[in-house]
């Protein structure tokens, strides 16, 4: 199934061109630094430019024409950069805490499907953050999925809170077993 899988993946990856580039992007960020690997470089450098304590909020100068997209998917970048090492740092330690929290719920119900929907509701938002903070390190190819409550963007806040309501549903849940009358 595993050679299955990879060959499928592999025949996936190499139909489009796009894709592609976003692998040699990622793999060889030097070779060119103007087109395909642009943004990801102008999100390190917003991210380092930072510093510390960040240049104050607003006064960032990357998104100011320099980095595509900063306001969904290189929003990480901006915040780096406004708010410093201790600010992006803060907002790391406030997805660990979903994370906890969120697997914290899931061990804690009764029922099989709600911890299974607990812990997938969980995982899913906290993988969807590591990998927007990833990719705007240059740690993984871009892959344009937003940070969860922070990027700009309707429909995925929409679905986020939507899923964050199910979950705190679940955790109002007791574990008595209700008897009929």
């Amino acid at each position: 199934m595993g050679g299955i899988f990879a060959v499928l993946f592999a025949l996936y990856l190499f139909q489009a061109n796009y894709r592609m580039d976003r692998i040699q992007s990622f793999v060889q960020p030097d070779k060119d630094p103007l087109g395909t690997s642009f943004q990801v470089n102008q999100s390190k450098l917003a991210v380092g430019s930072g510093g510390l304590l960040g240049v104050s909020l607003g006064q960032s100068t990357q998104k100011l024409f320099f980095l595509p997209y900063a306001h969904t998917d290189f929003i990480f970048a901006i915040l780096g950069e406004e708010v410093g090492l201790v600010g992006a740092t803060f907002t790391l330690f406030l997805f660990f805490a979903f994370l906890w929290r969120g697997l914290t719920i899931a061990f804690r119900t009764p029922n099989p499907s709600d911890k299974l929907i607990a812990a997938g509701i969980t995982l899913a938002i906290t993988a969807q953050a590591l990998l927007n903070i990833s990719v705007v390190l240059g740690l993984g190819p871009a892959t344009g999925i937003p940070l969860p409550f922070i990027s700009y963007g309707r429909s995925a806040l929409v679905c986020n809170l939507a899923a964050v309501g199910i979950l705190l549903n679940i955790s109002r849940r007791k574990g008595d077993i209700r008897v009929k009358p």
